[in-house]
């Protein structure tokens, strides 16, 4: 009976394959499984890759039940077998199988009812090939899509996408239909021009036509709410970008309404100069807290996805944000610095260094930012390579790097020499452009805060405080600085520093991106902060790490008396009780004495960074970055 049974599958195959003998030469080289099952649900014929894919050769599988290849996902679904009892087709059809190992294999197939000659009832011709690699591809580019997503619709800046040829709004981020309040559904239709108030609608066209330079400020402009229609000011900053095939905007924007308002009150009250000196600190520590807490999200978020395999698409609008997002911070940066200088809260720090290898540095950061300009850098000095100073290094290169910025800004041709001179213990540094040069009226304005003439600020932008900042570190120096400029013709800026020569001394080691995690890997870490996106940032920032988090200061006192941690990253702005009383309670308790503390904040004016070092503990100034917080964290250890 065995014997005649097989002697008829064997009959069955050959009549098989003299019906589909047209194929024959394909069946041979396809990577495609090609299975016929008969009306019952036999499989009679089995062909092409069906060996590779499933593991089963034709004779110990022809004459099996499909269902021995249907896994417990597809016994759900059962979409096979119901397929070949109604006698209908089934077209593109993902699933898993089972292979002979018993192991599952993610395919794409189809299955349609075909006639053979000499056959009453219909048989199935199956096609099926391995998609497991793709299908791996697409549930990770879904993943990082939802984070992008996620990343997009969360982060507290508005972001607008619009068409580039149409203006019509094309998307609008969670955080900008509040800022507009509008509903996805009211947003529908709708054009950028039906938000902007008349006053900047010829400012936004310009913005638009002709874009907006790297080093330039966002662009202040003025919309209208939807409901109660009141006008708030907000900055701009767009970026050419390609959404849906569709050439478009991308515009980041937040609500400086207060901001700008509180700076003209400000201004108004200058005369009560002590009134102002303590508001205005308030107000910055508060600005401080308030923008680098976002910034600190988008950085940290932004970080991790480009350094994931993103496609292009998604890689360009994330550096644009990126972009966006360190802007403000740069912008933020030179406005907290000249608020320090004018409380005389700029420390001078004067340790030996080698003062040509400062001037290298700066001249190759100089050097990247002129490629593309027609435009020369010419560096003379009259100090050996091997001298030493006892000066500011920190401060020096931001006055140098404030100086050559203009330099390079305001040059589009010609040349620019840097000369280093050491006369009578007096560093005299000179700076000179073939730039556009000044008039006099420009010269007596340039060393005052937030000034520049409207067509120098609407040609290159900037925030016009590098120069007044510079000017009060110098004058912490008790040095000088002079600058001379003719209108088309170039600037020459000089500056003293008095210094006086020293012995060199073995330098400190740059810090590094870490590449070693051992010393931290698996080490259970409590994050305190108040803002949720901050927590899964400093999940993923940690990785190597068992990470738990809490939103308060007193939860994270009640985990740490309840449960055993190894280190705490401890924000010293918590909404409850202060950061400093947690780590004075900490410290009161001999089982926490091991525990390893690195702290945060966006508040760096208020003296915080200062009492933290004095402590003997780690600060981190927010925005926080991967790298600064696994060095942080790995010095803590490393104690």
């Amino acid at each position: 009976m065995k014997k005649s049974k097989t002697v008829k599958s064997v009959a069955n195959k050959k009549q098989i394959e003299e019906e589909f003998s047209v194929l024959k030469s394909y069946l041979d080289y396809t990577n495609e499984a090609i299975v016929i099952i008969n009306s019952k649900g036999l499989i009679e014929y089995w062909a092409g890759s069906a060996n590779k894919l499933f593991g089963f050769s034709d004779r110990s599988i022809v004459n099996k039940h499909i269902g021995t290849l249907i896994s417990e996902y597809e016994k759900e679904k059962n979409n096979i077998i119901r397929t070949i009892l109604s006698e209908k087709n089934l077209i593109n059809y993902e699933t898993y199988l089972l292979t002979k190992s018993g192991s599952e294999v993610y395919t794409n197939l189809s299955i349609f009812p075909i006639k053979i000659k000499g056959k009453k009832n219909h048989y199935f011709l199956m096609i099926a090939r391995d998609i497991t690699e793709e299908k791996n591809l697409r549930d990770k580019f879904q993943q990082l899509q939802s984070l992008y997503t996620e990343l997009l619709e969360n982060v507290n800046i508005g972001l607008i996408i619009v068409d580039k040829e149409t203006y019509d709004i094309l998307y609008t981020n969670r955080t900008g239909m509040n800022l507009l309040q509008i509903s996805s559904n009211e947003n529908l239709g709708r054009k950028i021009w039906d938000i902007i108030d008349s006053d900047s609608v010829k400012s936004v066209e310009k913005l638009l036509i002709d874009g907006l330079s790297s080093d330039s400020n966002p662009e202040l402009v003025k919309i209208q709410r939807y409901h109660d229609k009141m006008k708030i000011w907000t900055s701009f900053y767009p970026a050419e970008v390609t959404y849906h095939k569709r050439p478009s905007y991308l515009i980041a924007f937040v609500d400086v309404t207060r901001e700008r308002d509180y700076i003209k009150s400000l201004e108004d009250s200058v005369k009560q100069k002590d009134l102002l000196a303590a508001t205005k600190s308030r107000f910055m520590a508060n600005m401080s807290h308030e923008l680098r807490s976002p910034i600190n999200i988008i950085l940290g978020y932004v970080d991790i996805l480009i350094s994931m395999d993103v496609d292009d698409v998604l890689k360009e609008f994330l550096s644009y944000i990126q972009k966006s997002a360190e802007h403000l911070l740069k912008v933020l940066n030179d406005i907290l610095d000249l608020s320090k200088a004018e409380a005389s809260k700029i420390k001078i720090i004067e340790k030996p260094y080698n003062l040509i290898a400062l001037m290298k540095s700066v001249l190759s950061m100089i050097e990247v930012k002129l490629i593309g300009k027609k435009v020369a850098l010419d560096y003379n000095s009259n100090i050996e390579h091997d001298a030493y100073f006892l000066i500011d290094a920190h401060n020096l290169q931001r006055v140098l790097l404030n100086i050559l910025d203009n330099a390079v800004k305001f040059t589009d041709e010609g040349l620019i020499s840097v000369d280093v001179r050491y006369n009578n213990g007096m560093l005299i540094f000179k700076i000179s452009d073939t730039g556009i040069g000044m008039t006099q009226e420009e010269l007596n304005r340039l060393f005052i805060p937030f000034e520049q003439a409207p067509e120098i600020s609407q040609k290159y932008g900037g925030s016009g405080l590098g120069l007044a900042i510079s000017k009060e570190i110098i004058n912490l120096w008790n040095g000088d600085i002079k600058i001379e400029s003719k209108k088309n013709v170039g600037t020459t800026v000089t500056f003293t520093y008095p210094a006086s020569r020293t012995e060199a001394i073995e330098e400190a080691e740059i810090v590094q991106v870490p590449t070693d995690l051992s010393i931290i890997k698996g080490k259970k870490i409590l994050v305190v902060d108040d803002q949720e996106y901050n927590h899964k940032l400093f999940k993923l920032m940690l990785a190597e790490c068992e990470v738990e988090t809490v939103f308060s200061g007193k939860l994270a006192l009640n985990k740490l008396i309840t449960e055993e941690y190894d280190g705490i990253v401890l924000d010293l702005r918590l909404p409850d009780i202060p950061g400093m009383d947690v780590i004075k309670e900490i410290k009161k308790r001999e089982r926490l004495k091991d525990l390893k503390i690195v702290t945060t904040s966006a508040d760096i004016l208020s003296g915080l960074k200062e009492q933290i070092e004095e402590m003997g503990l780690i600060f981190i100034p927010k925005p926080v970055r991967r790298a600064d917080l696994l060095n942080a964290l790995i010095t803590a250890f490393s104690k």
